[in-house]
C-alpha cells in the first residue's frame, strides 16, 4: 500500500479530530478555506491539473489530509472533462507582432503543462464574442486576448464569464493585463529625435481602430505638446509597407523626421523617400516600431523601438496561471527599448544652421 493509500485508510489524529467537528462530510469549500485558496484551486489539485504552484498544491493536500476529505467520484469525473488548455483570442492579421506573441504563448504554456487553443477574431464586437464563446465551449482553463482592436477588446471586457481572461492591452476593463508600454516607446523615439535637433516630426500611425495604434498616436501628440514643437497632421497607414509608402508620399514638406507605427510601414516610407531621391537620414530621419528581424538590414538600417514579444508571452502565461490558481493577479507593464541604427541623424535644418554659423 502506498503512502497516500495508507493516509486514506488510517487518517492522522489531527484528521480524525477534524472529522468529528463536521456535522457533514467536508467539501471542496472547506478544504479551500483551510488551505487559503478557492474551491476551484482545490478541484484543480485533485484532478492533477497543470498550472498550480507547488506551494499551493502542498497546502491543499495538507488540508485534504487534515480534514479527511474524500472526492466525490461523479463530480471528479465531470471535472476531468475540463481540458488543460489555454484559449488564445488572436487577430486575423498575420503581422510580426501578433504572430510572435502567439508563438511565445504556445511555448510558455507548454512549459507549465498547458496547450493552447487558438481562435481568430475580426475587428468587431460580434466576431470577438463569437470567437470567445467558441473557446469557452471547449472548456479552456483561461483565455489570453491577443487581438488588439478596440471593439473586440471592449466586447471581451464586458463578456459575462467566470473563466479567467487576461488581456495584452491596458485600459479596457478591470481584468488583469500584461502589456508593453506603448507610450514609453514613443517617448524614447521622440526624445531621440528631439535630441538630434528635430522640431518638425511627423507620425505615421497604424489603423486607429487598434489599441496599440491609438496609444502610440496619443502618446506622440502628448510629446509634441510637452516639447513645444508643431503638431503636424498624422499620416495614416494599415500596418503594411504599401500603406507606409503611400502615406509618406503625402508627408508635410517641413518634416525632417518620421515616427512610423511599425517597421513594415517604415520600410514603405523608406522606399517612397528613395523614389523621391530624398536622403535618409541626411534629409529625413525615419524611426520604426517593433524591431522585426529584417529591420537591421533595411537600407539604411532602421532605428526602431524593440518590443520583447517573447517576454510578453511568458509573463502573460505566468499571470494567467496565477489567476487560475489563486483567483487574482496583478497587471504588469513591460518597457520597450530604443534600438538606434543608421536611419536617424541630426536634423537637416539644424545642420544647415550650424554650418552657416
Amino acid at each position: 500500500m502506498s503512502a497516500p493509500e495508507r493516509d486514506l485508510a488510517h487518517p492522522s489524529r489531527e484528521a480524525a479530530t477534524a472529522l468529528t467537528t463536521f456535522p457533514r462530510a467536508p467539501t471542496l469549500a472547506d478544504v479551500g478555506a483551510r488551505a487559503g485558496v478557492s474551491h476551484q484551486t482545490v478541484s484543480r489539485v485533485i484532478n492533477h491539473a497543470a498550472g498550480v504552484r507547488e506551494s499551493t498544491r502542498v497546502r491543499v493536500i495538507t488540508a485534504i489530509n487534515e480534514l479527511g476529505y474524500r472526492p466525490n467520484v461523479a463530480a471528479k469525473t465531470l471535472a476531468s472533462r475540463r481540458q488543460n488548455a489555454i484559449g488564445v483570442l488572436a487577430p486575423t492579421v498575420a503581422d510580426y507582432g501578433p504572430t510572435s506573441v502567439v508563438h511565445a504563448l504556445e511555448v510558455a504554456a507548454a512549459e507549465v503543462g498547458f496547450r493552447t487553443l487558438e481562435t481568430r477574431a475580426l475587428d468587431s464586437a460580434d466576431s470577438a464574442r463569437a470567437a470567445l464563446q467558441a473557446l469557452l465551449d471547449q472548456a479552456v482553463a483561461g483565455v489570453i486576448v491577443v487581438a488588439s482592436s478596440v471593439a473586440a477588446n471592449q466586447a471581451v471586457a464586458d463578456f459575462p464569464t467566470a473563466v479567467p481572461i487576461l488581456r495584452l492591452w491596458p485600459g479596457v476593463s478591470t481584468r488583469p493585463a500584461v502589456y508593453i508600454d506603448q507610450a514609453a516607446g514613443i517617448r524614447a523615439a521622440f526624445g531621440h529625435l528631439v535630441g538630434l535637433g528635430h522640431r518638425y516630426i511627423q507620425h505615421l500611425a497604424g489603423p486607429l481602430s487598434h489599441i496599440e495604434a491609438r496609444l502610440r498616436a496619443d502618446a506622440f501628440a502628448l510629446q509634441c505638446r510637452l516639447a513645444g514643437v508643431p503638431e503636424l497632421d498624422v499620416l495614416r497607414g494599415d500596418w503594411s509597407a504599401g500603406s507606409g509608402s503611400a502615406a509618406a508620399a503625402h508627408r508635410d514638406s517641413r518634416a525632417t523626421a518620421l515616427v512610423c507605427g511599425n517597421d513594415q510601414m517604415a520600410l514603405g516610407a523608406l522606399a517612397a523617400l528613395r523614389r523621391e531621391r530624398v536622403s535618409v537620414p541626411g534629409r529625413v530621419s525615419v524611426v520604426g516600431f517593433d524591431d522585426i528581424p529584417e529591420s537591421a538590414f533595411f537600407a539604411p538600417a532602421l532605428t526602431t523601438v524593440a518590443q520583447d514579444f517573447t517576454r510578453l508571452g511568458s509573463l502573460a502565461v505566468d499571470q494567467l496561471v496565477e489567476v487560475i490558481s489563486t483567483g487574482s493577479a496583478a497587471s504588469i507593464s513591460i518597457q520597450p527599448t530604443l534600438v538606434i541604427r543608421d536611419s536617424t541623424h541630426p536634423a537637416w535644418r539644424a545642420t544647415q544652421h550650424f554650418s552657416a554659423g
